[in-house]
């Protein structure tokens, strides 16, 4: 008995030993995988921004519109593709059928395989096989479509993957060691700004991102969000050209909006209904209404400017009442990996607040929910209530008077 009672608990331990064993393994091939998976992190967006430039999304809208016609290969499109010069040489499809399969992997297009044979010449025995593959859009692909009417993230791409953009981050290590010096301004010499005032293709690249992105986001915005409907006089603040304001005033009659951004920047607006126009600096004052909506603005301040700017918003709201709408990324308190509360949008605002730290000066950064709530405290709002989240942008509410 005794020998068989330790030949069970011998046998049970080995088992047990084992499967931790079996369990490390897996647990290393993981860990392995995701590591090297990093290390190739940056590929998909350098094919993405080629796909972009060729204008290979345009060409498979255009096929996915059609009714005789769903998707494309390689050879096809490439037949499409336009070329600055005509030099005798052909275009390479294999490339481009190399780039597509990456797509394809990360769920920007789709790809259908159809297996062909066709009899070598001469040689009745002998068979050529080989896949052909298709190409058509997914529904992730179709926002990268550089469309007329700004609903695109293609500029968001070209810009980042721009080498003035991408050399900031270059610097990002030694800005740590000495934050004397923003990682920008070391790749260039002077600041973002500075730098899109005196080089127009970096401004106009700059500018296309932020107002496709802007504008992509205030569509989800105003489907998601019904904050305005009490709203009659409303203050966009950094409003830029009054594309936002023109979208909320277009699906909300009833309001009068005030676009105020800087002198030179609203000089240039176009005209919208029921948008007025007004110049001025957000750090001296603001024009008054009964709400504020301020978008994608804080984050590019330190807290002390940001406090300033939020009591100018304080000022200029009534004293019975009023709200600033601010539409920000909120980032979480910590970092969890099981993707709690819909898991992508936490991340993708830790990787907007690096950009921020690369491409801007002065303490931009992304802030936590906590962060906001400090800042309105400190100028005197009575409440901060996190409304709604699209994607990672999150809609708060910063109220005058307590209800």
């Amino acid at each position: 008995m005794a020998t068989n009672s330790y030949r069970v608990a011998h046998t049970n331990a080995t088992t047990e030993n084992l499967d931790k064993q079996s369990s490390s393994v897996h647990q290393n091939d993981v860990a392995r995988h995701a590591a090297l998976d990093l290390t190739l992190y940056s590929v998909v967006c350098g094919t993405l921004k080629a796909a972009i430039e060729l204008g290979v999304f345009e060409i498979l809208a255009k096929a996915g519109a059609s009714a005789s016609q769903k998707s494309l290969t390689a050879k096809e499109i490439a037949e499409q593709l336009v070329r600055p010069t005509a030099n005798g040489t052909a275009v390479n499809s294999g490339y481009l059928q190399r780039i597509l399969r990456l797509l394809a992997s990360v769920n920007i297009v789709s790809e259908s395989v159809a297996v062909v044979a066709a009899a070598e010449p001469g040689n009745f025995t002998s068979y050529n096989t080989h896949h052909q593959r298709s190409y058509a859009l997914t529904p992730i692909g179709k926002y990268f479509v550089q469309a007329e009417d700004g609903f695109s993230l293609a500029p968001v791409i070209l810009m980042g993957e721009d080498w003035v953009f991408k050399k900031a981050f270059d610097h990002l290590s030694a800005a740590v060691l000495d934050d004397s010096v923003d990682p920008f301004v070391r790749a260039h010499g002077k600041s973002q700004f500075q730098l899109n005032n005196d080089d127009p293709r970096v401004d106009k690249l700059f500018n296309a991102a932020m107002s496709s992105h802007a504008r992509i986001y205030m569509e989800a915005l105003l489907g998601a969000y019904h904050g305005f409907q009490d709203v009659n006089c409303l203050v966009d603040v950094g409003g830029c050209t009054g594309a936002s304001l023109a979208l909320i005033t277009a699906k909300y009659p009833h309001i009068r909006g005030i676009n105020f951004d800087l002198p030179h920047v609203v000089a240039t607006a176009p005209t919208y209904p029921r948008v007025e126009f007004v110049g001025g600096n957000m750090f001296e004052s603001i024009p008054s209404g009964d709400a504020i909506f301020i978008k994608s603005v804080l984050h590019n301040w330190d807290d002390e400017h940001c406090m300033t700017i939020l009591k100018n918003c304080f000022k200029a709201l009534p004293s019975s009442g009023g709200k600033v709408i601010v539409m920000e990324s909120v980032l979480p308190d910590s970092i969890n990996l099981q993707y709690e509360n819909g898991g992508v949008k936490p991340m993708l605002g830790l990787r907007l607040d690096i950009a921020m730290l690369a491409y801007s000066s002065g303490g931009a950064k992304e802030r936590t929910l906590h962060e906001f709530q400090q800042l309105a405290n400190v100028v005197g709002f009575a409440s901060v209530a996190l409304i709604t989240t699209i994607d990672f942008f999150s809609v708060l509410e910063f109220t005058r008077v307590a209800a």
